[in-house]
């Protein structure tokens, strides 16, 4: 068994890393219009696509941080997918030379692309971190199929 403090750490670095996206999805939800225009401004999106994207893109963050926040299999995964679609965008809009908002905690978060470029490269290390602290812990996730299989039997068992 691994030392109970080395858990406590792996634990509060999954917790914040998945609050991060969790906070980073309401925040967009709570403005898609004001977001929809941020996607928008990449020219990567369809016009009659953009507002679904950016409710995609919300759900998807807010989906992924709470998977991550409670240890969900798959959380991890769709975080570093998140991010490496989001590091691509990114150094695409550096590439043809766009000066505009990305949007990436919401409409209002005045960043270069650069320097978000730098803020995502320390999400994926972080990533990085966490899965690292996972395997040395010894921590497993829990299954979707578990959480509510769990939840069955218990009222199965109370009828």
């Amino acid at each position: 068994m691994k030392p109970a403090s080395f858990q406590i750490f792996h634990h509060c670095l999954r917790v914040a890393l998945g609050s991060v996206f969790v906070f980073a999805g309401i925040v967009k939800l709570g403005d898609v219009s004001g977001f929809a225009v941020s996607v928008g401004n990449f020219g990567l999106v369809y016009d009659g696509l953009v507002v679904p994207t950016a409710w995609s893109i919300s759900l998807l963050e807010l989906v992924f941080g709470v998977g991550l926040v409670i240890n969900l299999r798959g959380g991890l995964t769709g975080v570093l997918l998140l991010l490496g679609v989001f590091i691509g965008i990114l150094l695409y809009g550096m590439w043809i030379g766009l000066d505009i908002e990305c949007g990436c905690f919401g409409p209002g978060h005045r960043v270069s692309l650069k320097t978000q470029l730098r803020i995502d490269l320390g999400l994926l290390g972080w990533c990085g971190l966490v899965h690292w602290s996972r395997k040395r812990c010894g921590i497993r996730t829990i299954r979707l199929t578990k959480l509510f299989g769990k939840a069955h039997s218990r009222g199965e068992r109370s009828q």
